[in-house]
């Protein structure tokens, strides 16, 4: 069987397009399997996702093994740059890798991994337990995703601070997801992770910070409709939970 690929995609991405077909191919069965014994896959949309998501599970494997890569991202201090590097990954790629090491037992920093379009759409989100991401419409305008496309292809990163007390370590910045014309519009997306402050002195992105429990942190919300916070100048929406 022959691939082909879009010669004007990156070298990272025609890489793990590669890597998706071999596992589509070489653990069919296998992928079948897991598929079938989920009680929550129940319709065929489900099934097709389903299959795309272990598919790309397996290429980021592949491409980006479990023990090395967590060995490596522990040593580097998960420096996204440095993996793309070591792993001739995306950004993207790199990213989501991070946010999937979840093995009991050999876990790295619990990261929650958001991605954006300019118009605040979310499409791809892997929440953590005390840090739940919205499923329909945008986040908080504060957080580093949205922020990050005002300084196109750095890094921006804040040490944010919710209703209820807790922080987090939120770090984004935007990619082109693919080359177009010389006269068209760039595809930007915002990548981002973030996870509780209390792991942001194993993040090279936490560096400079102050992290003590006095410090000024940046207060942001969840997404306007179940934000308290009244005298907010960037809400764009009044709260559900009012008088």
């Amino acid at each position: 069987a022959t691939l082909s690929t879009e010669p004007t995609l990156p070298a990272a991405t025609r890489r793990f397009q590669a890597a998706r077909a071999l596992a589509a191919t070489a653990l069919a069965e296998e992928i079948e399997d897991i598929l079938l014994q989920s009680p929550l896959l129940t319709s065929d949309a489900a099934l097709v996702r389903g299959r795309r998501s272990l598919h790309s599970y397996a290429a980021a494997a592949l491409l980006m093994p479990y023990d090395r890569f967590r060995e490596t991202a522990v040593a580097d201090r998960y420096n996204i740059d440095m993996l793309q590097c070591r792993f001739s990954a995306s950004v993207e790629q790199v990213c989501h890798r991070l946010a999937s090491l979840r093995r009991p037992g050999a876990e790295g920093v619990p990261f929650a991994f958001m991605r954006s379009d300019p118009a605040g759409f979310i499409t791809k989100r892997l929440p953590l337990r005390d840090l739940p991401l919205p499923r329909h419409g945008g986040a908080c305008p504060l957080w580093a995703i949205y922020r990050a496309f005002q300084t196109p292809d750095r890094v921006f990163r804040h040490l944010a601070e919710f209703p209820d007390r807790s922080r987090f370590l939120f770090f984004a910045r935007t990619v082109t997801k693919q080359t177009t014309g010389f006269d068209g519009p760039r595809h930007l997306v915002s990548i981002m992770l973030g996870c509780n402050a209390l792991y942001a002195r194993d993040v090279i992105y936490g560096d400079g910070l102050d992290l003590t429990a006095k410090s000024v942190s940046e207060p942001v919300g969840s997404a306007c409709r179940i934000c308290p916070r009244e005298e907010c100048r960037h809400r764009q929406e009044h709260p559900i939970t009012g008088s």
